[in-house]
């Protein structure tokens, strides 16, 4: 069961990456909201502040290459969870 919800949250975590890269302002906005609350209900603290980081500003594109990090390190977290205390996350 834990593999088929690390496997659903990896093709989340693709669209949402997809999302934040190509949306337009609105689109970037409601992917990051969707970030934030996803985030919020596993726990993924980090991830969730610089998903309503860019909630705040979907201009910003220091706050969009932040959250699109933060979404990279949750990837590699999941692919190899021994890795996961390494990022500080």
């Amino acid at each position: 069961m834990a593999r088929d919800v690390a496997t659903l949250m990896l093709c989340e975590i693709a669209k949402a990456q997809h999302l934040v890269e190509a949306a337009d302002p609105e689109g970037r906005r409601q992917a990051a909201h969707g970030i934030k609350g996803a985030a919020l209900n596993c726990g993924a603290e980090a991830l969730a502040r610089r998903a309503a980081e860019l909630e705040i500003d979907v201009d910003d594109t220091r706050r969009r290459d932040d959250l699109l990090t933060e979404l990279e390190q949750v990837h590699r977290a999941l692919l190899d969870p021994a890795s996961e205390g390494a990022s500080g996350g």
